[in-house]
């Protein structure tokens, strides 16, 4: 949904959705280990029932699996910031307008990715 400002600018408005996912991964050299990952992301509002439903969907993917056998993690370590690309990812190719990403994997850690020039 775009709107004009006052001096013609435009700017899209988005929405802010959060999910919950539960996981192991192996990386950067420690033990395997897991984590209750939660997942914000930003979308534009254009379509917010149809990403609310592609989000569920991708994060059922990842929930109660060990993220370094699926595919994508075979060839990316499963960081915070890669998984938050995987999402960012996976939700565009469902047509999602995703603008930003971010995984947490611990209180006050996360890591992320913006998608800019969209």
């Amino acid at each position: 949904m775009k709107m004009e400002k006052e001096n013609g600018q435009n700017f899209n408005f988005v929405h802010s959705m959060e999910a919950f996912f539960v996981a192991s991964h192996k990386h950067y050299g420690e033990i395997l280990h897991g984590h209750n990952f939660r997942c914000r992301i930003a979308i534009l509002l254009n379509r917010p029932i149809f990403a609310r439903v592609c989000f569920k969907q991708v994060i059922q993917g990842l929930d109660y699996q060990h993220l370094n056998r699926l595919p994508y993690f075979r060839e990316f370590t499963p960081s915070t910031e890669n998984i938050a690309q995987f999402i960012a990812d996976s939700m565009c190719s469902l047509g999602c307008d995703v603008r930003e990403v971010e995984v947490f994997e611990t209180e006050g850690c996360s890591g992320g990715v913006t998608i800019c020039g969209s």
